[in-house]
């Protein structure tokens, strides 16, 4: 079973629960030790993890601004991903609401997924 739970009490019922837990990622710092701690805590012995994120992927740091800001202010519906926070996330104990007008325009992207931005190889 998996469980895409970011609370507390989310990943609690995870760690009793399932095999694979789909981590929220609303920054980088500290996604590691998080996951390690999840996989101590975890009642199967081989428990799966996984960050969510979405890839931009152009040839140069400009080009990947230049499509980012495409994406998420030119083409962006403000309604409907203001919706999906909202909807998603009314009263939700994991959401860093510090961070609310970060995952509004992330929304757009993927689900407000953590975005990663590379060159193709």
């Amino acid at each position: 079973m998996a469980s895409a739970g970011a609370s507390r009490a989310g990943r609690d019922f995870a760690a009793r629960n399932a095999d694979c837990l789909l981590m929220a990622v609303p920054e980088l710092d500290g996604v590691a030790e998080r996951a390690k701690r999840y996989r101590e805590r975890a009642a199967l012995p081989e428990v799966e993890v996984f960050a969510t994120g979405h890839v931009i992927c152009r040839e140069s740091k400009a080009e990947v601004e230049e499509y980012y800001d495409h994406i998420v202010r030119e083409y962006r519906d403000r309604k409907a991903g203001d919706r999906l926070i909202d909807a998603a996330w009314p009263s939700s104990k994991s959401l860093p609401h510090d961070r609310l007008s970060e995952l509004r325009e992330r929304s757009v992207t993927s689900h407000a997924t953590f975005p990663v931005f590379r060159r193709p190889r």
